[in-house]
Parts: C-alpha cells; structure tokens; sequence
C-alpha cells in the first residue's frame, strides 16, 4: 500500500490504483506527521478537507527520549538490536503497523510475546508507578518500549504515568503510540478518543481532529460501529464541518430509520446549510412511523420533536403546513389521535383555547366530555402556543385577532 493514501471505509480502490471518494475524506493513518495530538498543529488553508498535522504518532519519538532518560546506561544506548521493528534496511524508523518490505504478510499479525527483560521492566515500572515514583516509573516504562516496542501495556502504563503528573497531552501521545501497536483493535482506539475528549481544556481544532481520527480508524476496522459513526458525525458537527457530519448522519439513519436523535441532528445541520427540504423528507418518514401507534408505546418522541418538525416547515415559508402539523402532532401526543372532529376544521384555532366556553362548545359535533380538557389548548406547551400565533400571522389565513387569542393563552 501506498505510503500517502488511505482506502477507509468510505473508498473504493480503481482499477488503475487510484483512489475515489465515495463520502467524506477522514485523515490518513500513513500520511500525517509525527507531532503532538495539538499544540502546534494546523490546518492548511483552513480548509475542511485539509489534514491535522500530528494526528497521527510513531513509536521513534519514545525511542530517541530514552536516551536522554537513562543517560550514560551502556545496556541501552547505542544498541541497534535494542529497536527491534523499528529499524529497517533503510536506517529509520517504521511504523509499527507497517514492518519492511519484504516478505509483508497480511492480515491480523500473531501477538509477540513479550521478552523476560521487558516483563522484568514492565514490573519495575508498575511499582514505581503504584509508589507514585512517577520520574523512575516513566524511565523503566520507556527502557520497556525499547525492549519491546509492539506491547501496548508498556503505552497504556505510560500513559498512566503522564496522566498521574497532570500532563494530558504526553497520556494521549502515548496511548496513541500503543494504539497502532495493536491496529485492528477498535477497543485500543476507542480509548484514545475517550482520553481526548475527557480533558476540558481540549482545543477544538486539533484536539477534537484527533478524536475524529480515532473513530475513523474504529470505522475502517468495524463498518457497523454505530456508536463510532455517530461520535464522528457529533465531533465534526462541533468543528463546523457540516457537510461530514450530515452525510454521517445519513448514513447512519439507513442503519437505524426513524431514530429520532439522528433526525433532530440532521434537522439541525440542514436548517443552518438552508436545506430544511431535506430533513423535512426524512423528519415525515419518521412521524408516519411514530403516528402509527399510541403515544404511549412512542415514548421516544417528545414535544422537542413537535417543536423542531413545524419549524422546518416555517423555515421553507409553509406556514400553514407547520400549522397544520402543530396541531396533529400535539393532538396525537395529547392522546386525541382518533379525534377526527378538528382534522378537516381549518377557520380558526379554537381548538386550543384554554377552555371550552365560548368557542369550542358552539361548534357542531364537539362534545365537552369526548376527551379532558387538559387534551386541548391547557395541555399545549407555551412555546407552541406562541408558535401557531406567529405562524396564523404569517399564513395565508392571516389573523390578528386569531393570534392574539394565542397569545393570551400564553400569558
């Protein structure tokens, strides 16, 4: 494989070896630069396709600050074999999920096992680290690495140093570095991103990349990590790339129709991108299916939902469907679903006055005690109520007096 390209879970290869995109780009594990998680990285141009430097880690960089951490020690410095897969017939450093070139041999790579000498050093560093000697425990940990650079418990345990002393950033740098020593396990990069995204003073730009990274690398490993997928839509949502996170969250909807959380996000996305068209397709889907039952047994469904639904409608200028939805779904949610009377009844709002007197109740074929009171305009939340009267003053039904009625329901 080509050092500089990265076939991820939304690539197909061609037949010429090149490589097309079939959704959004993510970082590319081979092609990132040895750096800190953030810090000093930066984005090219500032474009949204532009890759963090330093998103990704090689072990080398452990390697080289052994040196200036056991000194003058002649059992390690300046033994080559002391690298083991990190060196190569070129004379540097490889990374680790990526051995020389020849005889490569594909696949899930069979577990070293650890040598006498790293699990002697292992257990040297574990104890100082339990008798909170963080400065011994971090150099038997990193002598570990150099004895055996592919076991990630000598990372993982660094880590724990650096995370122990206050240093956030060497704890991810490590864990990082252990990760690609175990490449294929989507639990070793889960445990980077949850590191990342625990520290409160994360920088949004490099920081939340690096999460991102990590769930991609999930992604590629196990196409259906539905938890994966839906971190990496909510993180690059935060970072303002909204064109990733929406087509996540499509994809994500075709694995789970009709969930209402992923719709709430694609409602938010396409309602700042102005294409509220598109989440109201998928945001109608969804209510059929919901409507079908009695809200008792669609407990996921909420006023928020109401709430956000009519409000694609208002945002395309459909002001009298987002009327007219208000008032099925909070019919509907209100337990008057089979409450035919008000389906085809479209002068006014009476519907939701506050009280049955002096509107409702002249009204032919309504009847007081059909439903409890608290089934119409009491039962309302005041948001929407404030909602019908702004969208009856824009509608094509335009009424001040009709929305002032609202209004005064809401006081």
């Amino acid at each position: 494989m080509d050092g500089s390209t990265f076939a991820g879970p939304e690539e197909s290869v061609l037949e010429n070896g090149e490589h097309q995109t079939l959704g959004n780009e993510y970082p590319d594990p081979e092609s990132l630069a040895a750096a800190p998680v953030w810090g000093t990285s930066a984005f090219g141009n500032g474009g949204e396709n532009q890759l963090v430097k330093g998103a990704d880690f090689r072990v080398e960089q452990y390697v080289g600050h052994v040196v200036e951490v056991i000194g003058n020690d002649d059992s390690y410095v300046g033994d080559e074999s002391m690298l083991g897969p990190l060196e190569c017939s070129r004379g540097h450093a490889l990374e680790l999920e990526r051995p020389c070139q020849k005889d490569i041999k594909r696949g899930q790579r069979k577990p070293m096992e650890p040598s006498n000498e790293f699990k002697s050093l292992h257990a040297k560093a574990t104890m100082a680290f339990i008798d909170k000697d963080y400065e011994l425990a971090e150099k038997f940990a990193l002598k570990a690495i150099v004895q055996n650079s592919e076991m990630y418990a000598a990372y993982s345990l660094l880590s724990e140093i650096h995370a122990a002393r206050g240093d956030h950033e060497g704890a991810v740098t490590a864990l990082f570095s252990g990760a690609h020593t175990r490449p294929r396990d989507t639990q070793a990069w889960l445990s980077v991103a949850q590191l990342i995204l625990a520290h409160a003073d994360v920088e949004e730009g490099s920081g939340l990349t690096a999460a991102v990274y990590c769930y991609s690398r999930i992604i590629q490993i196990d196409t259906k990590n539905l938890d994966a997928r839906h971190q990496r839509a909510a993180l690059n949502l935060k970072l303002g790339h909204k064109g990733k996170a929406a087509g996540e969250y499509e994809r994500l909807l075709k694995l789970l129709p009709h969930n209402l959380i992923i719709l709430r996000s694609l409602a938010e996305i396409h309602t700042k991108t102005k294409n509220a068209y598109r989440a109201i397709r998928h945001y109608d889907a969804g209510i059929r299916f919901y409507e079908l039952k009695e809200p008792q047994r669609a407990t996921s469904v909420s006023w928020s939902d109401v709430n956000v639904y009519v409000e694609l409608f208002a945002n395309q200028g459909q002001y009298d469907k987002a009327i007219t939805k208000l008032k099925s779904l909070s019919r509907w949610l209100l337990g008057r679903r089979h409450d035919s009377l008000w389906e085809n009844f479209h002068e006014d709002d009476r519907e939701w006055d506050l009280d049955d007197h002096p509107r409702r109740d002249i009204l032919h074929g309504f009847r007081s005690n059909s439903f409890d009171n608290e089934s119409y305009g009491r039962g309302l939340p005041l948001e929407l109520r404030i909602k019908l009267g702004v969208y009856r003053l824009k509608s094509s039904h335009h009424s001040i007096e009709e929305a002032l009625v609202s209004y005064r329901g809401a006081e």
